[in-house]
């Protein structure tokens, strides 16, 4: 499947209450009519339980519901529960993950009842890397620096490897040229400093860590080919002026209620 190119995300109903997940008649099989090549005429993407399922209903009632409209809603659900737990990680890299996960069903490998197989949210969760949670620096007068990058990191699996959480930057460099460890101040609180050079420069960084497990995640998600930057130089703040008007009321009889401003 390519992740880049998939504008339209299709959804197989499977019978969770029988073995072996059946895929049910209502739901429509590939390949897709709308164009493309190779995997991308694949359809479904996934598939998830969509036979008697239990939902709201009009009112205030509930009701047992068949269909992909079941489906659909299972797998939304996932990626929603995946982005809680996991903030920093952007929907392709959600999307990706959940794929990897899924139960492979029916004809081996990607097919046009199953599609990837069935979701598996629990298991994608354990494949998740730590949530690295960070504000990034703003524009700074402050040409000496240190700068402070803080940042809290939380651990789906495991603990995270002090040894490999860094701080990765470059001043006046498109390109990162240097990092320094990160320091776990309290908590899931880490911290790291960029130091200034007193003149006007621009800093990129971002933040690299990876869990007991091995698994690694950055911020910006997709750092380095994303980076945070922030520009250090005297006096860029743009002025703001405040101005409260000093109006003396005259009297209707002199001048009809109009004011005089100075």
């Amino acid at each position: 499947m390519n992740i880049d190119s998939v504008n339209v995300f299709c959804v197989g109903n499977v019978n969770g209450n029988t073995a072996g997940y059946p895929i049910s008649s209502s739901s429509s099989r590939g390949p897709s009519l709308c164009g493309g090549t190779g995997t991308l005429l694949i359809k479904p993407e996934v598939s998830a339980p969509g036979t008697s399922i239990r939902s709201t209903w009009s009112g205030t009632s509930y009701s047992s519901i068949s269909g992909t409209s079941m489906a659909s809603p299972h797998v939304a659900g996932c990626i929603a529960l995946l982005k809680q737990a996991a903030p920093g990680l952007t929907g392709k890299q959600l999307k990706a993950i959940l794929l990897s996960t899924t139960t492979d069903l029916g004809t081996a490998g990607e097919d046009n009842t199953y599609g990837k197989g069935l979701v598996d949210v629990f298991r994608a969760y354990k494949n998740l890397g730590p949530s690295v949670q960070h504000t990034p620096l703003t524009n700074t007068e402050n040409l000496s620096g240190p700068y402070a990058v803080n940042s809290i990191i939380l651990p789906t699996t495991g603990g995270i490897n002090p040894s490999q959480t860094r701080l990765f930057w470059s001043r006046n460099n498109v390109s990162i040229t240097d990092s320094v460890l990160m320091t776990n101040s309290s908590g899931n609180n880490w911290t790291a400093s960029i130091p200034g050079n007193g003149l006007t420069a621009t800093y990129r960084y971002y933040i690299k860590t990876t869990d007991s497990s091995g698994k690694t995640s950055k911020s910006p998600a997709d750092a380095p080919a994303t980076l945070h930057l922030f520009v250090a130089q005297a006096d860029n703040q743009k002025p703001v002026i405040a101005h409260t008007a000093n109006c003396t009321a005259k009297s209707n009889m002199a001048c009809n209620g109009q004011c005089s401003c100075n």
